[in-house]
This record gives C-alpha cells, structure tokens and sequence, in this order.
C-alpha cells in the first residue's frame, strides 16, 4: 500500500521579474498543457483547479474509466485521501472553540478505559496528534498492511485495534512523525466527548454550515464514476478512502468553496482555520510545516500555501490556498503515478507563482 502523504515538495518556481502583461493570458494554456501531459503520462484523468490572481481555470482532461473508455467531467466526486485530515481537524477545533474539548488535553481524558487499550501515546495531546508530533504509531508502517482488506471500511477500532503494542516513534510533543492512526484517535475523542458518531459530527460542523452538497464523508466503495488505478489494476472498488484520516470525497467546487472557507474568506470557518495554523512545528523539510491539522508551505519567493495532499491507491490530490493571494489550487489525478503528480504540482506552482508575481 502507498503511505497517505505525497513526498512531493514545492519546488523550482520561476522567476517572479520580469513577467509581462501579456502573459497572464497565457496561464490558462499552460495549466492546460499540465493536465494533458498528466493525463497522457499516468493514462488517467486529471483534474485540474485554479482560481486566483488573474487565473479561473477549472477542467477535467483524459479517462476516468478506461474499461468503459468514459472522459472525465469536473462535477465528479473526488477520493481526496489525507484533503480528509482539513476535514477532520475543523471538526476537532470547532468543539474546542465550544470548550467541548480542549487540545491541549490528553486523548486519553476523554477515552474510556477499554478504548485503545495497549496504543502508545494515547496520552497525547489532541493538538499533538493534529500536527503529527503524538509519536503515535502509524498503522501505515505495520509490516502486514499489505495483507489488510481494503474492501472493508477503515474505522478508529480497525486500526487502534491494529496498532496495539506497537512502539511509540517518539515522546509525544518533540519530534514530528507523520501519523495517519492520530486522526483515528482524536475522532474517537470527538466521538466520545460529544456522545455522537464523528459522520454526523463531520455533517453538523462543516458540511451543513457550508452548504457543501457534493461532499461526503465515508462513501462506501464504490463510490462515483471515477476510476483509479495502480499500474494496470483498477482500485475503484477499494474502501481506503474512508475513515477521519482519508474519508472525504467531493467535486472539485466543494473542495475550493471549503478551501476558501478556511483560509481565505471570512467567516467562523476562517478562524478555525487560522487555528489549524497557528505555531507550526518543524517538519523536516526547511520549507514544509506541520499545523494542528494542515500543511504550510513557503516557496522561495515567498508564497505561503496552506492545505494538504492526498493519497490512497489508485487515487493521488493536493488541495492548496495561498490566503495573501486569494488563491486556491487543487488538483486530483486517477493512477498512483507520483511522477506525472509530482510534475502537475511542481508545475501549477510555477505557473502559480509566476501569475501572482505578474498580478502585484
């Protein structure tokens, strides 16, 4: 299986200096030219979202199912994967704003005592497991992960269950270690904190107050029109995309309008956004940080992108706002090619950066 975190840095912009004015008309056919050589390399569809700086580019280009011969349309639902986790840490910051929770409590305050029993660390922080410093084990590192039913959801029992007497990667609170089974706990907090199942918390909290109706969050598998595949097999039938560290699925709309809503418009949904940024911890990568449940991400020009990638089989995505530059980027592409992603990312960051520059 492929970890949930693309390893894809936003790197090798260009120049901001010197763009001309008559460029910016240009920008929309170079992002074209980016989904169609995506598309062309992973034999998939790609789905490509910009909106900002003088852009408004928003298509779908190749196959979404390759047995049907079936092309791609903008309005299908997308398996974000870890976009999930921006989903899931608002839900956690807007009970703590309520004083239902309080992240800088243990997780085990609000566990019972027969919940995740043996999981180490379950004495973390709920802002520790948001911004991956809980040193609680991933479930994606268990030697046998190969060999798990994909078909079957993935819930908080699953894989606290599955993690049980797994080492700690570290003292909760000094070093980050990405971590998809925090997500886990954290939503078995919210669960138990609020007596209600994390599906109607996701709906109450962020779904209804936003009018997002092309969004869900834990589609059974099937689940849309859109097929994904890793090298020649079709994973459409694939589960992974359930559970609060990768159950969202929605249109490219809904992400943007939820994008926006965070970090960019104002709003209450803005202030928790604000909130899943604040104090970043160091990640590793000098231009990468880890919030309290989303990436930030400077370019050497001095962009900043908030927001998360995504990836679960068949299915890889990264969904971005530059909230200085009321931007959004978003993209999904689906085939578990990191190449052609890591080249439609790079790439749209460019094309990204140069149109701001050119926009100032």
């Amino acid at each position: 299986m492929l970890k949930r975190v693309a390893s894809v840095v936003l790197v090798g912009f260009l120049t901001l200096n010197g763009t001309s004015a008559g460029a910016q008309d240009q920008f929309e056919d170079r992002l074209r030219a980016v989904a169609v050589a995506g598309a062309a390399k992973a034999n998939a569809a790609v789905f490509l979202d910009v909106q900002g700086c003088g852009i408004s580019f928003s298509e779908a280009i190749g196959i979404a199912d390759r047995a049907a011969a079936l092309a791609p349309d903008t309005g299908m639902s997308l398996r974000l994967g870890s976009v999930g986790k921006l989903y899931t840490a608002a839900v956690i910051h807007r009970l703590a704003a309520r004083g239902t929770l309080d992240l800088d409590a243990p997780a085990s305050r609000y566990l019972r005592p027969d919940d995740a029993v043996g999981v180490s660390n379950r004495e973390a922080t709920l802002r520790q497991l948001l911004n991956h410093t809980g040193g609680v084990a991933d479930y994606y590192s268990l030697p046998d992960i190969r060999r798990w039913d994909w078909r079957a959801p993935i819930t908080p029992a699953r894989v606290l269950t599955a993690i049980r007497g797994r080492p700690a990667t570290g003292v909760p609170g000094t070093a980050y270690s990405y971590s998809n089974s925090g997500y886990h706990l954290v939503a078995l907090v919210a669960e138990r904190a609020t007596d209600t199942s994390f599906a109607e918390l996701v709906q109450a909290e962020v779904i209804t107050p936003l009018d997002l109706r092309e969004t869900q969050y834990n589609t059974v598998a099937p689940g849309g029109l859109l097929h994904g595949y890793v090298g020649r097999r079709d994973w459409w039938d694939s589960a992974e995309n359930t559970g609060p560290d990768s159950g969202i699925t929605a249109t490219l709309s809904d992400t943007r309008k939820y994008l926006r809503a965070l970090f960019v418009d104002p709003g209450p949904l803005n202030e928790t956004g604000r909130a899943m940024v604040e104090d970043p911890v160091q990640t590793g990568n000098p231009r990468q940080q880890a919030g309290a449940g989303a990436e930030v991400r400077t370019t050497r020009e001095g962009l900043r992108f908030v927001g998360h990638t995504g990836d679960v089989e068949g299915y890889l995505s990264f969904a971005y706002a530059a909230p200085d530059n009321d931007l959004t980027m978003i993209s999904h592409i689906s085939a578990s090619d990191k190449d052609a992603f890591a080249d439609i990312l790079r790439t749209t960051a460019q094309i990204v950066a140069t149109a701001c520059g050119a926009a100032e």
